[in-house]
Parts: structure tokens; sequence; C-alpha cells
């Protein structure tokens, strides 16, 4: 086989360069929006968080995507129908429940930070959604309870 030049390698292994920022943006607004919260009498609750139902338990799994060699972080309301959407792309292999969506975002982004160099970015027509939140099978475990826990977000 031909040698893959390592920056077209990084290319294909990554998410593009935009996809990556506006994910730290939302775990970023996810922190604020966190801070917010804790403060007194709701003073910093948006209402819109409250009417899409934001600040309601969210869960975070890892499922095994079926037929792919992948792993991907998803971030659900826990209702059945969100949760069987996961099901149907894959085998959850690890769960926990947070206090808010917010919560998941900063989550699902720590997961993709401790699993950086095993991240890969599948093309659209094997993986519609969540490409961006994928690494490879042989990628070191990650326990959510774990990682929840000493990142202060349970």
């Amino acid at each position: 086989m031909a040698a893959v030049p390592h920056r077209r390698l990084e290319q294909l292994r990554l998410p593009a360069a935009e996809s990556e920022l506006r994910g730290r943006q939302q775990a970023d607004y996810a922190r604020e929006a966190i801070a917010q919260i804790a403060l007194p009498k709701d003073k910093g609750v948006l209402p819109v968080w409250r009417e899409r139902g934001w600040l309601e338990p969210h869960v975070v799994a890892i499922l095994d995507i079926t037929g792919k060699p992948w792993k991907q972080v998803v971030i659900s309301n826990g209702s059945a129908r969100s949760m069987n959407e996961c099901r149907r792309r894959g085998s959850i292999v690890d769960v926990t429940t947070v206090p808010t969506r917010f919560h998941g975002v900063v989550l699902a982004q720590e997961v993709l930070d401790e699993i950086e160099p095993w991240r890969l970015h599948p093309l659209p027509e094997l993986l519609p959604v969540g490409r961006t939140h994928v690494w490879s099978n042989d990628a070191p475990a990650v326990d959510l309870s774990v990682l929840a826990v000493s990142k202060e977000l349970r």
C-alpha cells in the first residue's frame, strides 16, 4: 500500500477546523450556562433553556457503531424515542446521566479531548449523524461516570 502523507492523513482523521471550532464554542457556551444556572433564584437562566428542556437531566452515552470499527459519544434527552435512535445506530457501551444538556455538551467535549489521537471523521454516507464525535475502537476506554465526576459535571 502507498504511504499517505502525514498532512493528508490528519485531514482525513480529524473533523474540519470549522467543526472543531464550533464544538469548542458550544462547550464554552455550555460552561458559561452552567455558571449562570448556579446563580441564586434562577437569575442566570434564560427562558428558552427551560422551553427547550435543556435544564432537565440528559443522558450521555458511548455507542459502539453497528458494522463499523468506531465509537461515538451522543447526548440525549433520555426519552424512549431518543434512546431507541441511539440503539438503532449501535450498542450502548457506557451511559451516564448529567443534570442538564449543558453538562452533557461539556462532558461530550471532555470525552473527545481524552481520545483525541484516535478521532475520526467518517464520510456522511458512512455515518450521517454525529460524524465529529467519532473515534476508533482501539482507543482506551472512557468511563463516563468517572470523567463526569472528575470534571465536576455530576
